[in-house]
């Protein structure tokens, strides 16, 4: 690290959307769905009693864990037995009939699974994996409210288990699913059309035909494996089977002129939760959907889930799926788009309401319409559209603060609009941008901070914002306002400690040389022991 010399942060143009001007969508629609951890943890059970481990236990403990083992492997059928001759040897195991409830349960026979996961709560209720596992079987059978119900009770007895982010964050998937679901579009309809189009009708334009999809063909993220883009591409395969010639694919070499941008990643920030295995962001105007992007994640949200070709495949083909126009998801567990990965994913094929309702989007006589879905706050109406085309205009015609005024307008009439609350952020990112170039600190934070009251969850506002900070304090450092500068300093820090380790190593160097300069010395080491590790 250079000391004795002053640098300065970088204004943040990464995974941002703004690389040097800023984008504008009509409406982008970000598409995922919840993971579903395996029914049992693969964890060294041990059962003892005061008088040791009979011969019949210690076999049980054994079958336990090679069950487990099994399942991770998706050797369904053979975990099976192991977990049938455990409960014969230690019947009055919490653990040997958790076991079986996930054998069960991954052989796609849900009822005995369930039966056996409550006889596993009804010896031991303190166990945090039976309630986890309980909730994922009745999500798996379709029974979302008692899911979420045993999932909640599952996070208020056991804030401090290893599952609990992940839990929660499926839990609020799942809450966003019922919400959005259609109470017209009953589990045994012929197809889900309603709740695919939810939040409004879109699909691809017969002009577009065929697709272009850059599919990524390799990658250095962890748990990537060549396999995984020849499961992809099959994917792609089954839906364009299944929509009797409406849609077809042409893999191309390079994403510039990609319809459909295809990428692997390990990184689980890249999607919106962590119970999340993958993303589609969709971008539709009035006349179809003009791109979309999918994420896949190579590394499995929870230790109990194997990365393998069959995890891969459900996940590409759910994704596939929404990037063709269904955006909402089925609530009948036997669907691809089910909102859930079930725990049978490994039988994993278009269900017959998949592929109807493939088709009955993609029928002759269903129009695009982006204001008749159930769910009316997700869609653009007309008078929503030419706001938006004329707040994009004035960014264009150099009066950003003219847009930036229209899109605060705009929000504040529907702040129920994920368009205008989108594009109102991206905005506010514009400008700051614009007047941390200038050298306008105040009003650059000012801007990141409105960005940040909109999302408290933006990156991008946090990064840009620690920037602003940082420049600041380094600005009335050098005015000699030093008891103005220490807090911006340190604020910039907190921001970047969260965000951004290079930023952050850039702020901590400032602020130890700001603090060696006014006599702080013991204190300059101390910020730099803490965060320079």
């Amino acid at each position: 690290m250079v000391r004795g010399s002053q640098q300065t942060g970088l204004i943040n143009r990464q995974k941002s959307g703004l690389p040097g001007r800023i984008w504008l969508f009509p409406l982008v629609l970000i598409l995922l769905y919840a993971f579903t951890p395996l029914c049992a943890r693969a964890e060294e059970y041990v059962f003892v009693d005061r008088n040791g481990m009979s011969s019949q236990i210690v076999e049980a403990v054994k079958l336990v864990n090679e069950a487990n083992a099994l399942m991770r492997e998706n050797k369904i059928e053979e975990a099976l037995k192991a977990a049938e001759r455990s409960v014969k040897l230690a019947p009055e195991s919490a653990f040997t009939h958790l076991v079986l409830a996930g054998a069960m349960a991954r052989s796609g026979n849900l009822d005995d699974g369930l039966e056996e996961c409550k006889k596993a709560q009804a010896i031991d209720p303190n166990k945090p994996e039976i309630w986890m596992n309980l909730g994922n079987i009745y999500l798996s059978s379709g029974k979302s409210s008692k899911a979420l119900e045993t999932l909640h009770e599952y996070l208020r007895r056991f804030p401090h288990d290893s599952h609990y982010d992940f839990i929660k964050s499926q839990v609020a998937v799942l809450e966003r699913e019922q919400k959005n679901c259609s109470k017209e579009s009953p589990a045994n309809a012929e197809d889900y059309f309603r709740d695919a189009t939810v939040r409004g009708t879109m699909k691809w334009k017969k002009e577009k035909m065929p697709l272009a999809v850059y599919l990524e063909p390799t990658s250095s993220a962890r748990g990537f494996q060549p396999s995984f883009v020849e499961e992809a591409k099959g994917c792609f395969n089954s839906w364009q089977e299944a929509s009797a010639g409406k849609v077809q694919f042409k893999f191309i070499d390079k994403p510039e002129s990609a319809d459909i941008d295809f990428r692997w990643t390990d990184n689980p920030k890249d999607v919106s939760q962590p119970a999340e295995g993958g993303e589609t962001r969709i971008q539709p105007s009035l006349n179809g959907i003009e791109s979309a992007k999918i994420k896949v994640l190579t590394v499995a949200p929870v230790k109990e889930l194997k990365m393998d070709d069959a995890l891969i495949r459900f996940t590409c083909m759910h994704e596939i799926g929404h990037a063709l126009g269904i955006a909402g998801h089925s609530h009948a567990r036997g669907d691809v788009m089910f909102c859930s990965l079930p725990l049978n994913f490994q039988k994993c094929v278009l269900s017959d309401r998949d592929v109807k309702t493939l088709q009955h989007l993609y029928s002759d006589d269903v129009a695009i319409d982006f204001g008749q879905g159930s769910n009316a706050a997700d869609a653009l109406s007309n008078t929503e559209y030419f706001i938006n085309q004329e707040a994009q205009k004035q960014f264009t015609s150099g009066n950003p603060e003219e847009g930036l005024r229209l899109y605060k307008e705009a929000y504040a009439k529907n702040p129920q609009s994920h368009v205008f609350k989108f594009n109102l952020g991206c905005a506010l990112q514009r400008i700051g941008i614009e007047a941390l170039q200038n050298k306008n600190f105040d009003k650059a934070a000012s801007m990141f901070k409105e960005a940040l009251e909109l999302d408290p969850s933006d990156r991008t506002a946090k990064v840009n914002l620690g920037v602003a900070l940082l420049n600041t304090g380094m600005q009335q450092s050098r005015e000699g306002k030093q008891a103005e500068a220490e807090p911006n300093y340190k604020q910039a820090i907190e921001l970047f400690s969260e965000t951004d380790n290079t930023r952050l190593a850039v702020a901590v160097h400032n602020y130890a040389n700001f603090l060696n300069r006014i006599g702080k010395t013991s204190q300059a080491k101390e910020v730099e022991a803490k965060y320079l590790k």
